[in-house]
């Protein structure tokens, strides 16, 4: 609107004598495109604004979520269920590592002889 008035006042009012209307309708069109480009770069302006505040707050709940699971009894009876398995597996091994399972003196253990150290 602003070029509009601009072009108007420069030229002066649209008579027969100066103007035709392709003039001013070319004027209006123009103006028309500047303020829908305008407004383009105005939206893309808010949307990468928009985006980068959704983003951030979704970061935060995000962060927030986590700390609130990983504070959780649920979770800490995963964290227990595993380490429990885990150190079963690991005491298993290092007992398996020292039993004895060779023979003595060649010949093998009988299960009911009493086990003498």
């Amino acid at each position: 609107m602003a070029t509009f008035l601009v072009v108007f006042a420069w030229r002066g009012a649209p008579s027969l004598s100066g103007w035709e209307y392709k003039d001013v309708i070319g004027i209006l069109l123009t103006t028309v495109t500047v303020v829908v480009a305008g407004l383009a770069l105005f939206l893309g302006l808010a949307a990468v604004w928009g985006y980068q505040k959704i983003s951030e707050e979704a970061s935060k709940d995000a962060i927030k979520a986590m700390q609130l699971y990983l504070r959780s009894d649920e979770f800490f009876g995963i964290v227990s269920s595993i380490v429990s398995d885990r150190m079963k597996g690991d005491m298993q091994a290092i007992l398996a590592s020292r039993v004895i399972t060779e023979e003595i003196d060649g010949a093998p253990p009988s299960p009911d002889e009493p086990w003498v150290e």
